[in-house]
């Protein structure tokens, strides 16, 4: 019987947004302005057109870094507003994280390329030169995304699959595009 050579990759492989960028962002963000929580959310999703990080898991985070005294918190009203600390903004330079946006979203962009050329089997360049470089010319970009936050929420083989394929064809006519 002949093997596959197709490397099976497991959904925990699967990184929309690398590990560590929601700590960066908030540190970016908070640079920038005290903002409340809901609208840290809203401005990386404003941000990277397609991540909105859950109040389940930027609440926790705000508390850890808080707790690590890299941001602290005001009451206004009803709302708690974060503020950077002079350790957060150590850290920042420290750890020379960017306060630009947009070179966030590369390293965003970037850990996608990879999670999606190993589940798909595809050269990260191919993936990096058709798919997202050329995303702006195509016109079912919000819908290429919301498939992309489906993977990385699909629970069971069938769905991926589903999503794979749906994904690979995508890329395959993509490569059409001059």
């Amino acid at each position: 019987m002949e093997k596959s050579s197709k490397k099976i990759v497991h959904k925990s492989e699967l990184k929309i947004v690398p590990k560590g960028m929601l700590k960066k962002y908030i540190l970016a963000l908070l640079s920038k302005h005290d903002l409340c929580g809901y609208t840290l959310m809203s401005k990386i999703k404003e941000n990277t057109c397609f991540w909105k990080p859950s109040s389940g898991t930027l609440y926790p985070l705000l508390k850890n870094m808080k707790d690590d005294k890299l941001i602290d918190e005001k009451n206004d009203k009803n709302k708690k507003i974060y503020c950077l600390t002079n350790k957060g903004k150590q850290t920042i330079h420290d750890e020379k994280i960017s306060t630009d946006p947009k070179k966030l979203n590369l390293e965003i962009h970037s850990g996608l390329i990879t999670s999606l050329s190993l589940l798909l089997d595809i050269d990260k360049e191919i993936l990096e030169n058709k798919l997202f470089n050329n995303i702006e010319k195509i016109k079912f970009k919000p819908e290429l995304k919301k498939i992309i936050i489906e993977l990385a929420r699909a629970n069971n083989k069938d769905h991926i699959d589903q999503i794979v394929k749906i994904l690979k064809e995508t890329v395959e006519k993509l490569q059409k595009i001059k």
